[in-house]
């Protein structure tokens, strides 16, 4: 079995390329396990280091092997071995793939150097091996290596002997500057190199070794077999290999080194020489045998106590356990468990435990482990949970250099049989403790064959020797105890033990006796014990007596006081006039004393079963009463109750009793057995209660009604009782009865003295009696209140202070602010009608009077300030009454809104009229009441009666003048479109012209001067004949274009199939010569509509967008549209100038470049095309819109009213 004390094999495997290697890697933030890399790896130290990452692009690399690519190290950076190496990658990518799926280590075949700055003829060989994978990574699912660490080596024979450039002054300072010794040895072994490290490790001097000895001559006798064979296998194969051997020093000492050893070919690629990695590894090796000479002891140990070793490399994360430590744990593995299978057999809720680190101490060793905790076995064939057994394990956990957790070893050991008899003795014990301490009671023994006492703290101090049990002392004598004993119960308390160590006796000892302390006090104690004998017969003699002792001197006390309670429970009852009673629920039998018989009219025993109670209970009672018992007796009730209920006496009357009992309680967790009380008939109390309540509900009532809270302040006391009303005035939160102080308290600090004399005025022998103030209260939030009071002082006596003030109060804040609101609601309304020059009125429509004011009587023209509606109605127009009379009548009769405006004109003395403005409003008396009175204000509105007038006159004079306008633009508009419609007509006829003349005359001349050419070619010599023919190819171009200028000046398809049809056709020349792929919508009925030059303008409007996007738009596709639409604001177009009328639209919008049309919206058109355009459309009246901007194409709109049908 593996030591489980010994370092794990791959931290005795930590070589200098290992420690070379994660330096690198930790450079760049790639994960670095320590381990033992393949041979190939060890073989390649010669010229640097490089890490790839998962995608292969480089993360670190040496100065010397970027300069073997001819690279900088930082152009290696982030770039893939493709992008570096172009020349090598269809060797070197294959290797590193496989080392990336296989995650096994290869080695690549020497290739020639290449780079730049690298000589020709040199030769490198490279071993590539995996990363392994971090364990970040190995939790989120990837498993495969993390990178690939590439190792380059030259292989010439001129690798020590002469310098290459940068690569060899980069190996020369590697060789200077490493911690490991480097040697070179021939084919038959002879040193031909070593470094100063080499030659301390070994003792021997560099001259002693180079071409004088061989490693074979230094080399340990019983290693020198095993190495040539190993030797020899490497010149034959020329494979590095790896090697622990010991080599002889000259003083006789041997020194372990482990050798990495690779081969150097020559010029004809045959094992030249060999170069070996020397680490000195004696210590490692002591310390092993060291190791495991005490595993072994410990071993011897482990098994002899039934324990088993464990061992944790943390920085591993491994685990290396004994099969006596597996056992513990269940066992049943599948091969050697991980930590993370371990961890899982423990307790859940002791995990924690297992993961806490021991903080490293002081003296720089290792920490002390000891915990114990459960683990959980698998459970066996049948069961469903397996066994929990505790385990203990000890042990060290070791740090390193940074404080870290490195390693921890240790034992375990299955502590379940010695954990559960603890616990089961712990518990034993608690127990006896707990119900020790809940008696209150003192343990002692008494030893008959010594006559002493052995005393725990509570019986010493039962007896008074507390202070002599802290001291220390334990044992009593029996002197000791009578001394504490009370004189007149000794010699009974004497006999009581004689008694009991009688052989003949029960050894029952039962005894209370009192005790005195020094201090006086006296104590009665309740003594039990029992004696144990041994023998028998005459030999049978008492050894001891244990027992406890418990004071009962409350107990007594409590007996005595008892007795004296009921005395006196029983005088109140019979003063009270209460009947007791006492029911056991267990039996159903109920006993009540001579007054409960009495008022339930039963003659009979004191015991009797309770049905004989219930069938005195009026029937409408009896359930509500048995409710209440027995919620009184049920668990985590209220044990206490109380119920009125009716009593039927054998006479037929009904009484009223009141019952107030308790349930008992005899044991935890069940309802109670007992239920005991008392009864007392209550008939003539509820009849004044009765009556009571009815006065309070009326008075309640009364200040519900008016809002009020009562009070009563007894000057006596100090005391005031307030109502829930009261004390929401106040705002306070105190009781119903509380100190006067109170109430003072709220009052507002300007109001206080003022109340107080008041009541002092109220409550004196020579006042009024009488109380009334109005002040300002407080309340918590800081709000002010303002209250009403009023009182009454009560005496007891004529020639002395009142005694009481009984009172209410009322908060009428609300009527203070209404009344302000008011008062302020009048002002604004005054000063309002004042700005506004109103005048008011009120009219009675009962009586026929008007009210009215200053203003109202001055735009009459009348005096008084009251006057009848009659008179007003007189100083009316005679036209103008009429209407006011129905106006009114309309709204009084509730047929007309209640709320109307009338205007009407008062005569003036010149002749002339004032107009009035009335804003009138009915009132009625209730909803369903008759109109009581019209209010109002009145305005004069003679000056905007004349302002109006004017504003009319001047608006048909507008009217008239605009008609006049929109005539004359008409005529314009009409003139306009005419000579629109001529212009286009012209242009189309001369291009029709045009076109003619190119078709029939230019054509034809073309063609005729073709003809004469290939006369003239046949008879033309060979030069003469090519001259022609390029000049017939000119012709043929010049007749392909004028055919095309022709159709496009007056396409026929235009003129006989109309706009839609033409579209389409200019679409495919558009897709024929500039290749644009043009996509067209057309509507017929719209496109049946136009005439011929409006579908000559659109066309042309069509071709100008197609021949803007081909040109200048680098356009691939285009939306040629051609619908019907609204001219005018309707159309969404700027321009236009006739209103919303039928119209169509043409849209061509490119997917081109597109531009700023914001920016050039000011600017001068740019082409000749779409000026011409935008004026041939205005005159038309339509608009034109082209919508751009940078990378969005543009989109041209052209929008163009049909001509009106007369």
């Amino acid at each position: 079995m593996p030591s489980a004390l010994d370092p794990p094999r791959s931290e005795m495997d930590y070589s200098a390329l290992d420690i070379a290697i994660e330096d690198a890697a930790s450079g760049v933030g790639l994960p670095f396990l320590p381990g033992p890399p393949p041979p190939p790896l060890r073989a390649a130290t010669l010229i640097g280091v490089a890490i790839l990452d998962r995608r292969l692009r480089y993360r670190r690399i040496d100065a010397a092997l970027a300069a073997v690519n001819g690279r900088a190290s930082e152009d290696h950076l982030g770039r893939s071995v493709a992008e570096v190496r172009p020349d090598l990658v269809d060797v070197i990518g294959p290797i590193l793939q496989q080392v990336m799926e296989t995650g096994e280590p290869r080695l690549s075949i020497p290739f020639e150097g290449s780079a730049r700055s690298a000589p020709s003829g040199r030769r490198w060989l490279s071993s590539y091996f995996p990363l392994p994978p971090s364990a970040e990574s190995l939790r989120s699912g990837r498993d495969g290596p993390a990178g690939v660490v590439a190792v380059v080596r030259e292989v010439n024979e001129e690798l020590v002997d002469r310098p290459h450039g940068v690569s060899d002054e980069r190996f020369r300072e590697l060789v200077t500057q490493t911690t490991v010794g480097l040697a070179q040895v021939d084919r038959d072994g002879t040193f031909l190199y070593v470094n100063d490290r080499f030659c301390e490790m070994t003792g021997w001097a560099r001259h002693e070794l180079v071409g004088v000895r061989s490693q074979q001559e230094i080399t340990h006798p019983h290693d020198a077999g095993r190495n040539e064979v190993k030797f020899a296998r490497a010149l034959k194969t020329g494979e590095p290999y790896l090697s622990d051997k010991r080599y002889r020093r000259p003083d006789g000492r041997s020194v372990w080194v482990r050798n990495t050893t690779t081969v150097l070919p020559g010029p004809d690629g045959q094992a030249e020489s060999l170069f070996a990695v020397a680490v000195d590894m004696t210590d490692r090796v002591r310390t092993q045998r060291a190791l495991s000479r005490s595993e072994s002891r410990l071993r011897l140990a482990t098994e002899a106590g039934g324990m088993g070793a464990w061992a944790y490399d943390l920085r591993k994360g491994t685990a290396d356990w004994s099969s006596e430590a597996l056992e513990i744990y269940g066992g049943g593995f599948d091969g050697k468990p991980t930590r993370e299978e371990l961890q899982a057999r423990v307790h859940p809720d002791d995990r924690p435990l297992l993961e806490r680190v021991e903080p490293r101490p002081a003296d720089g060793g290792p920490a002390r482990v000891d915990m114990t905790y459960r683990v959980v076995h698998p459970p066996r064939p049948g069961q469903k949970q397996g066994e929990i057994r505790w385990v203990r394990a000890l042990g060290e956990q070791w740090f390193d250099e940074f404080d870290r957790p490195l390693r921890s070893v240790g034992v375990l050991r299955d502590v379940t049989t010695e954990h559960v008899a603890a616990d089961r003795l712990a518990q034993s014990e608690r127990r006896l403790r707990l119900a020790v301490d809940a008696a209150d009671l003192g343990i002692w023994e008494f030893d008959a064959a010594t006559g002493l006492s052995a005393w725990d703290a509570r019986t010493a101090t039962l007896f008074g020797y507390g202070q002599q049990f802290q001291g220390g002392k334990r044992l009593y004598t029996h002197p000791e105890m009578f001394a504490a004993i009370h004189p007149d119960d000794r010699e009974r308390i004497a006999e009581k033990i004689t008694e009991t160590l009688d052989p003949a006796g029960s050894g029952k000892y039962e005894a209370e006796h009192r005790v005195v302390h020094p201090d006086g006090a006296a104590l009665t104690l309740s003594v039990a014990g029992e004696a144990t004998f041994v023998g028998a017969g005459p030999q049978r003699r008492a050894v001891r007596v244990t027992g406890t002792v418990k004071d009962v001197t409350e107990r007594r006390e409590r007996a005595r006081r008892l007795a004296e309670a009921e005395e006196r429970r029983r005088l109140a009852a019979e003063a009270a006039d209460l009947g007791a009673f006492d029911l056991d629920r267990r039996t159903d039998r109920l006993w009540w004393d001579p007054r409960c018989r009495a008022i339930y009219d039963a003659d009979g025993p004191e015991v009797v079963d309770a049905a004989a109670a219930y069938e005195r209970v009026h029937p409408e009672d009896r359930d509500r009463l048995r409710a209440a018992l027995e919620a009184a007796c049920a668990l985590g009730g209220n044990p206490r109750y109380q119920a009125d209920y009716r009593i039927v006496r054998g006479d037929g009357v009904v009484r009223w009793a009141r019952v107030y009992g308790e349930g008992r309680f005899e044991q935890p967790g069940a309802p109670a057995t007992r239920l005991v009380g008392c009864v007392r008939d209550i008939t003539e109390e509820r009849e004044r209660e009765t009556r009571l309540a009815e006065t309070e509900e009326r008075r309640r009532l009364a200040a519900e009604a008016a809002d009020l809270g009562a009070y009563d302040y007894d000057l006596r006391t100090g005391v005031i009782w307030w109502d829930d009303r009261c004390r929401g005035i106040f705002g306070a939160a105190a009781a119903e009865v509380t100190g006067v102080s109170a109430a003072f308290n709220r009052i507002h600090p300007d109001d206080l003295m003022r109340v107080r004399a008041a009541v002092d005025a109220a409550c004196a022998p020579t006042g009024s009696n009488r109380y009334q103030a109005e002040y300002r209260v407080v309340h918590r939030d800081g709000s002010v209140r303002w209250v009403r009071a009023n009182g009454e002082a009560r005496f007891d006596r004529p020639d002395e202070r009142a005694v009481r003030l009984l009172g209410c109060v009322r908060d009428f804040t609300e009527d203070r602010r209404r009344e302000e609101r008011l008062r302020l609601s009048e002002e604004r309304q005054r000063l309002a009608a004042a700005a506004s020059e109103l005048g008011s009125f009120t009219r009675d429509l009962r009586t026929g009077e008007v009210w009215w004011d200053e203003r109202s009587r001055e735009l009459f023209d009348m005096t008084g300030e009251t006057v009848l509606s009659a008179d007003t109605l007189e100083r009316m127009h005679p036209e103008d009454r009429r209407q006011v009379q129905q106006r009114v009548e309309a709204a009084a009769n509730r047929t007309g809104p209640a709320r109307f405006r009338v205007e009407y004109r008062l005569p003036q003395p010149d002749g002339s009229h004032r107009w009035i403005r009335s804003q009138s409003e009915v009132q009625f008396e209730g909803p369903d009441g008759p109109a009581v009175r019209i209010i109002g204000y009145l305005q004069d509105v003679t000056a905007e009666k004349r302002h109006a007038k004017a504003l009319e006159e001047a608006k048909a004079r507008l009217e008239q003048s605009n008609d006049e306008l929109e005539r004359e633009v008409a005529r314009r508009t009409a003139q306009l479109r005419t000579a629109a419609e001529r212009l286009a007509e012209a242009g189309r006829q001369e291009r029709d012209r045009i076109a003619h003349v190119l078709h029939d005359h230019l054509q034809q001349i073309l063609v005729g001067a073709k003809m004469n050419l290939s006369v003239l070619t046949m008879t033309a010599d060979d030069r003469t004949r090519e001259l022609t023919e390029r000049v017939a190819d000119l012709i043929d171009e010049a007749i392909g274009e004028s055919r095309s200028l022709s159709a496009e000046l007056s396409p026929p398809i235009l003129r006989t199939a109309g706009l839609g049809p033409a579209l389409g056709w200019l679409a495919e020349q558009f897709r024929t010569r500039h290749g644009l792929n043009v996509r067209v919508e057309t509507d017929a009925d719209a496109s049946a509509e136009l005439d011929d030059s409006l579908a000559a303008l659109l066309f042309g409007a069509a071709r100008e967008g197609l021949l803007n996007a081909a040109k200048h738009a680098r356009a691939a596709s285009v939306r040629l549209k051609f619908e019907r639409c609204v001219c005018g604001p309707e159309c969404g177009l700027p321009g236009g100038s006739r209103g919303n009328c039928s119209g169509v639209r043409l849209i061509v919008a490119d997917d081109g470049v597109g531009f700023d049309a914001a920016a050039q919206a000011g600017d001068a058109p740019s082409g000749f095309g779409m000026s011409d355009l935008r004026q041939r459309v205005d005159l038309l009246g339509g608009a034109v819109d082209v919508v751009s901007a940078p990378g969005a194409g543009c989109t041209l709109q052209v929008c163009v009213p049909l001509p009106s049908v007369p």
